[in-house]
């Protein structure tokens, strides 16, 4: 037969049965990390000799090559000034063929024989000088007797000979003395012959028309001067740069990846990955 309770038992139970059971305490979850590094051997990254090679011939190809991303401004610079170069000696070209024909229209007809082209400096010369004048005054006699109008070409060489190798003040020397014949070697070797003789003559306007031709020449060749200089500076520049900056990343360690496996509440195990920048 069963024991009845009495009214403290049942208040005992009462007050265990009312009391919270305490939950098992959490298992920590299991956690693996470790270190990795990125692998740069099948990535080939030039010396800093192959990289100066590279953007000296081209520039900009070592930058690129590198991963760097300046490697544009270089290669735009160097288009720009390969179409500017290529269109100054274009225009040069038509420049120096005109001004040549105009010389030879207008002003050389009195050169002796075929056509004959002179340097640059002989065209120079027909924008100073109205006249070339005659290189031997006096065809008649032995040797070279040099033009006396100081007006023309050649008779300011030969005045310029006098003031270089004539004592000062003393007059003309004897054409048999050592003065005298230094100045006539001075004045042969930069005196005209009479194969590019020229005189304006009347022909004015033809002679301004070519002194503009001339100078608009002069204009062209400082420009594509000064392009040529941007080339060259612009190939060195990437270049040094390209070996430089070779140089600093064979120096810096390859960087490294965080890489953690975890186990989520659920128990599902996930990998994480940080890669520096």
């Amino acid at each position: 037969m069963g024991k009845n309770l009495g009214p403290g038992a049942l208040a005992a139970l009462f007050i265990l049965a009312a009391a919270p059971i305490a939950a098992p305490a959490a298992q920590p979850k299991p956690t693996l990390a470790f270190q990795a590094t990125r692998d740069d051997s099948t990535t080939t990254v030039p010396t800093p000799g192959r990289a100066f090679l590279f953007s000296v011939v081209v520039p900009g190809t070592g930058q690129w090559l590198l991963g760097q991303d300046r490697w544009p401004p270089y290669a735009a610079l160097e288009l720009w000034a390969l179409i500017q170069l290529v269109d100054a000696r274009r225009e040069g070209r038509n420049l120096e063929r005109s001004y040549r024909d105009l010389a030879w229209q207008a002003a050389r007809r009195v050169s002796a024989g075929p056509r004959q082209d002179g340097d640059f400096e002989y065209y120079e010369a027909l924008s100073s000088f109205r006249a070339s004048g005659v290189f031997d005054s006096n065809p008649t006699r032995a040797g070279i007797q040099p033009e006396m109008d100081e007006s023309s070409y050649n008779g300011a060489i030969w005045a310029l000979a006098g003031a270089i190798f004539w004592p000062p003040g003393q007059g003309d020397p004897p054409e048999d003395s050592p003065d005298y014949e230094q100045a006539l070697t001075f004045y042969r070797a930069r005196a005209y012959a009479p194969q590019f003789a020229w005189d304006w003559g009347q022909n004015g306007l033809e002679q301004e028309s070519y002194m503009r031709l001339i100078r608009h020449s002069d204009e062209v060749l400082r420009r594509a001067t000064i392009v040529l200089g941007m080339l060259v500076g612009n190939h060195l520049l990437s270049a040094v740069d390209a070996m430089i900056s070779a140089r600093l990343k064979a120096r810096v360690p390859p960087a490294p990846i965080e890489v953690r496996m975890q186990q989520d509440i659920y128990g599902v195990w996930f990998l994480t990955l940080q890669i520096p920048h």
